[in-house]
C-alpha cells in the first residue's frame, strides 16, 4: 500500500517509520525546510500519564497505556529528573479535589498528597489541593534525532518544503487518491495513490 503522510512533526515521523516497517510504501511530505520544527519542537514536552484528562477517562487511559511504551522506547529522549505536581484550584475549576484523586485512581496512575513543603508555595485561599504525581518530559532534540535516524534506515520518501495543497479520489484509479503538491520552487506534482493488488 502506498500511503502519504502530511506533515513531519513526531506523529508524522513515527508513522512513517512504523508503516514502513510494515512494508508500506511511505510518502512523507513536510511545508517546512526541517523535519520536527514546529509543534513537536516548540510546544509543552510533556510525557502524558493521564493526568491532564480528568473529564475524560478514555483520553487519560490511553495515555496511561502510551505512556510506559513511550518511556521504554525511548529512554535517552527522556527527563524525570523533577518533581511534578498537580494543583487543584477552588474557585471556577471544573475538577474537585476529591474528584481528581478518584479519577487518578480510577485510572491507576501514581498520586498521593504534596509535602507540607510545597503547599506552603501556594495560596490557600486559591488552592484546594496539591497532588505528587508521575510524569516524565522528552528533550526534543533528543527525540528528533533518534526519529530521523530510523527514518535513515527505512524507505520513507520524505519532501521538504513542500505542501500538500490538495487531495481528492484519483481519476485513475477506483481505489485511490491523488495528492497533489507543491513545493517551494511552486513546482506541483500528483501522487496517485491505490491499494495493490
Amino acid at each position: 500500500m502506498k500511503i502519504a503522510m502530511v506533515g513531519g512533526g513526531w506523529f508524522g515521523l513515527y508513522l512513517s517509520d512504523y508503516l514502513s516497517r510494515k512494508g508500506c510504501e511511505v510518502f512523507l511530505f513536510e511545508s517546512s525546510d526541517a523535519l520536527m520544527s514546529r509543534a513537536s519542537y516548540h510546544n509543552q514536552a510533556r510525557v502524558h500519564n493521564g493526568y491532564h484528562y480528568p473529564r475524560s477517562v478514555l483520553t487519560a487511559l490511553r495515555s496511561r497505556v502510551s505512556f510506559p511504551r513511550f518511556v521504554e522506547e525511548f529512554p535517552d529522549c527522556i527527563c524525570d529528573d523533577f518533581s511534578k505536581y498537580y494543583l487543584i484550584g477552588k474557585h471556577l475549576g471544573k475538577v474537585t479535589a476529591g474528584q481528581f484523586y478518584t479519577f487518578c485512581k480510577r485510572i491507576g496512575a501514581y498520586i498521593e498528597d504534596a509535602s507540607s513543603n510545597i503547599y506552603k508555595l501556594v495560596n490557600r485561599n486559591y488552592i484546594e489541593a496539591c497532588f505528587s504525581t508521575k510524569e516524565f518530559a522528552f528533550d526534543a532534540l533528543k527525540l528528533k534525532n533518534k526519529i530521523c535516524e530510523r527514518l535513515e534506515h527505512s524507505s520513507v520518501k520524505i519532501f521538504l518544503n513542500s505542501t500538500v495543497v490538495n487531495v481528492e479520489p484519483s481519476k485513475k484509479y477506483c481505489s485511490g487518491l491523488c495528492v497533489t503538491v507543491q513545493d517551494s520552487l511552486s513546482l506541483s506534482l500528483s501522487l496517485s495513490l491505490r491499494k495493490e493488488k
